[in-house]
């Protein structure tokens, strides 16, 4: 892509002609920008808060005023076109603050994302690999040309400023606002007009697709093949988050497999011509990770949203199998759709679907741990719940967890007219401890002083490992000193259950031998029908 920059002016009129509405919406965002920056300081009103929460959502409507450019402009259709820069107005009187910046606000990005790529109904699948291609390059030139236009009149206004000595104010800021919300979408419109018939893929993205993009695909499978047979091997259950993991691999790899059609060295075609069966294992770890999580905590919005882009992955992975059904424009049309329905469509939203399935479950929280008050009929107050009784205290945390939840997803109001407050107390058996030394400690005897807080210091290693602690000498791995901290803790438990006494405590963070003394710094512990030491730092080690 060779762009010439004395040309940049005209190409902007240029596009100011061929995209009017596009213009004229960024222009209405940044008066917007102008009004809450201006009366921010003023006024806490709802208007100003809705205004921020509108301007979130820019790229959205930008890229649907732009779709319907490229859908209904040369139709009678149009109309829409030139209406839809009205459209965030009305949201200006709605409270969008349990959307914006949840799960519901990231799909729409992405819907927008998916949209910007399908509005050109490309259906063969080496137009749309192009037109994808176009899109990241248009989108990335036209982020650098408009931050390079930003930070030059920074740079300049900076130099008047400080040459003359004048009073500073929020100009550059008003610059850079009005580059993002006006002069890159029209830069972006404008590129994907001239490339529209060009066919080469950039020498720049050719290296990022081979040398970057494809190899850490390959490494990524590599490391989750990994993590499924250390999780075979012994036999557990996959970490909650590898999900999100096994989605992301599978995006980028089938960004990787649809530019294959545009790279001149096709170098990693191996891969991805076997893609669908090398996937095989992560789906493996995807499915059992995201239906546990789903079965042991039941649905929240963004557990939706993951069941649903799995069972779109694992289709559409498997779909490469056949180039008649493999399409990338449908799968692209197909994945908004589904977002339409899981974000806009009341009833069946992921977020309807979440508050529903948490409610039963609260509701079965309450029934098992007996939390209704049968007077008020609402949750019972002042509840203390013990770690000792393990199976009530992790019920009464589940019960919490979904009141909090609720909370977010539905507001404090509801949830108290519904259920009351939720004033339950749970009580963890973790205790921390440190020494108390009122008559200090006796060093006599002792040469030397190791500091083993100091992260440099390589002479000695502690590790503590159920409950012993041990100090090894780095130079030849000889246990110098080593201590059980369990067995003296369950020997003075009457103590422990108590306040400090100065020779316990003395025997509790000081151990000695005959050639050293070993200082500890605290104490962590579980409490049950036996104590237990989780943890313990070693402040210090004193060589006779």
């Amino acid at each position: 892509m060779k762009i010439n920059l004395s040309k940049v002016g005209a190409d902007i009129i240029s596009a100011l002609k061929k995209y009017p509405m596009e213009a004229l919406l960024g222009l209405l965002f940044f008066v917007f920008f102008c009004i809450e920056d201006q009366l921010s300081w003023e006024s806490s009103s709802e208007l100003i808060k809705h205004i921020r929460d509108v301007m979130s959502l820019f790229p959205a409507f930008m890229v649907l005023v732009y779709s319907l450019h490229q859908l209904l402009y040369p139709t009678k259709g149009r109309i829409l076109y030139y209406l839809s820069v009205l459209l965030p107005l009305p949201f200006l009187w709605v409270d969008l603050s349990h959307f914006v910046f949840t799960i519901s606000y990231t799909f729409t990005l992405i819907l927008a994302f998916f949209i910007l790529l399908a509005c050109k109904c490309k259906w063969e699948n080496l137009s749309f690999a192009r037109n994808c291609m176009q899109t990241f390059v248009s989108l990335i030139f036209a982020f650098f040309i408009g931050h390079l236009l930003a930070l030059a009149v920074w740079g300049l206004y900076s130099s008047v400023v400080y040459i003359f000595n004048m009073e500073r104010y929020d100009f550059p800021e008003y610059i850079y606002m009005f580059c993002l919300f006006v002069v890159i979408p029209l830069l972006y419109c404008h590129l994907q007009e001239k490339e529209s018939e060009e066919h080469a893929t950039p020498r720049f993205m050719e290296i990022i697709i081979n040398y970057i993009l494809s190899p850490a695909v390959i490494v990524y499978t590599a490391i989750l093949y990994i993590y499924f047979i250390t999780i075979a091997i012994h036999w557990e259950l996959p970490k909650g988050g590898i999900g999100y993991m096994v989605l992301a691999l599978a995006i980028f790899a089938m960004a990787g497999h649809m530019f294959q059609l545009l790279v001149s060295k096709n170098i990693y075609g191996w891969f991805y011509s076997h893609f669908s069966w090398i996937a095989i294992p992560p789906l493996i770890l995807f499915w059992v990770g995201t239906i546990e999580r789903i079965t042991t905590y039941s649905f929240t919005a963004s557990r939706v949203y993951l069941f649903i882009s799995g069972i779109l992955m694992t289709f559409y992975i498997f779909f490469l199998f056949s180039r008649k059904i493999g399409n990338y424009q449908l799968m692209a049309v197909v994945s908004s759709i589904c977002i339409v329905i899981l974000t806009f469509i009341p009833g069946i939203s992921a977020r309807s679907i979440g508050i529903h399935s948490q409610k039963q479950r609260l509701e079965r929280y309450i029934s098992r741990l007996d939390m209704l008050d049968s007077v008020t009929h609402k949750l019972k107050q002042g509840v203390v719940f013990n770690e000792t009784d393990s199976l009530r205290w992790k019920d009464a945390r589940e019960l919490e967890a979904c009141y909090s939840y609720l909370k977010d997803e539905t507001g404090s109001d509801y949830m108290k007219k519904e259920y009351g407050e939720c004033d339950i107390s749970t009580k963890r058996n973790w205790h921390y401890m440190s020494p108390v030394f009122p008559s200090g400690i006796n060093i006599e005897g002792y040469t030397r002083y190791y500091p083993m807080r100091t992260y440099d210091r390589k002479e000695y290693i502690s590790k503590v490992k159920d409950g012993v602690i041990t100090i090894r000498r780095a130079s030849d791995d000889r246990v110098i000193i080593s201590r059980d901290i369990n067995a003296y803790m369950n020997s003075h438990r009457v103590w422990m259950q108590n306040e400090v006494a100065d020779s316990v405590s003395l025997g509790l963070f000081i151990t000695r031998n005959d050639s050293c003394m070993l200082v500890l710094d605290n104490i962590s512990y579980e409490e049950g029908a036996t104590i237990h030491c989780t943890s313990a730092s070693v402040d210090a080690i004193f060589i006779k």
